[in-house]
């Protein structure tokens, strides 16, 4: 997660790269908006640990597991081009979807037997969401037959929020999480020009927000020594835009 003096680090560079970017401006401004259909991975966090009160073994694992459905996002930007093939946007998307499983399991080591697991699924509570901020820098080629491909990379802050709720005898928790931490983003797509300052776009965009911090649930798992574990979060989307030109 994001300490105060990274993000205050982060946000002072990002504006630095906009305030000096303006300078070599041309005189082309746009804005744009799309959305698409994400697939997400889940977050997998697993540690092992020697544990003394055990009769059966001396080891256990813990795995924690929040695996999310699918979802759909949204994302606006505003932008700049700084000549005909150059262009940098301040952008800005949102991600819902819904965590489709939530699963812990303590797995004895030496015997490979599940000491216990639990699997809750399916419960409106279990909410899962992600927004990012940041800035994307693109090459986008001249236009053949109103068609111009693009590629671009982008940095920024991604948030994640999920909520949860398991409940067994070994685990009871009502968890929400709210993490944030550094994102890169990498954009490939093409834009069909209508005419000079209308657009529309198809592009393949990967989001990976870098790992976060999360609790392991369940009183018994600080008892053993368990810290907290780190996931990072990725998501794959294909989405469909439009672009307009400010002349």
């Amino acid at each position: 997660m994001l300490n105060k003096v990274t993000s205050i680090k982060l946000v002072t560079f990002i504006s630095l790269l906009i305030c000096s970017s303006l300078s070599f401006a041309s005189d082309e401004f746009y804005i744009s908006a799309r959305g698409g259909y994400s697939f997400l991975n889940k977050l997998d966090s697993s540690q092992t640990k020697s544990v003394k009160n055990l009769t059966t073994a001396d080891q256990i694992t813990r795995s924690f597991v929040i695996e999310p459905k699918g979802g759909f996002n949204f994302g606006a930007a505003f932008g700049m081009y700084f000549c005909t093939n150059f262009r940098v946007e301040l952008d800005v998307s949102h991600l819902i979807s819904e965590t489709k499983k939530v699963s812990a399991t303590i797995k004895n080591i030496k015997s490979k037997k599940v000491v216990s697991t639990l699997t809750a699924s399916d419960k409106k509570s279990q909410s899962y969401s992600i927004t990012n901020a940041g800035i994307n820098a693109y090459y986008e080629l001249s236009p053949i037959n109103g068609f111009a491909p693009f590629a671009g990379l982008g940095v920024g802050a991604g948030m994640l929020q999920t909520k949860y709720e398991i409940n067994s005898r070994d685990i009871k928790a009502k968890e929400s999480l709210m993490k944030v931490a550094v994102s890169f983003q990498g954009i490939a797509g093409c834009a069909y020009n209508i005419d000079k300052n209308f657009s529309v776009t198809a592009e393949y965009r990967l989001l990976f927000i870098a790992p976060i911090d999360y609790a392991i649930p369940g009183k018994s798992a600080k008892k053993q020594g368990f810290s907290n574990s780190s996931s990072y979060i990725m998501a794959n989307s294909a989405n469909l835009g439009i672009k307009y030109i400010i002349a």
